[in-house]
């Protein structure tokens, strides 16, 4: 799970301003990842190996 912001990768402004930006690399079985989103507003998000298939996701947080 990445988020979309010009750090990971050049992509796109695609989470609120002053938002830190994350990425959780390549997840094996078993293993997880979690993030706490501090900025309210929409969280676009992709999977870094699956994004050309169309594995995206978007979180509001208000």
């Amino acid at each position: 799970m990445t988020a979309y912001h010009p750090k990971n990768f050049e992509r796109p402004l695609r989470i609120p301003e002053g938002a830190e930006p994350w990425n959780s690399d390549y997840l094996l079985p078993n293993e997880s990842f979690s993030v706490t989103l501090q900025v309210e507003g929409v969280y676009d998000f992709y999977c870094v190996p699956h994004a050309h298939a169309g594995m995206v996701g978007r979180i509001i947080v208000g």
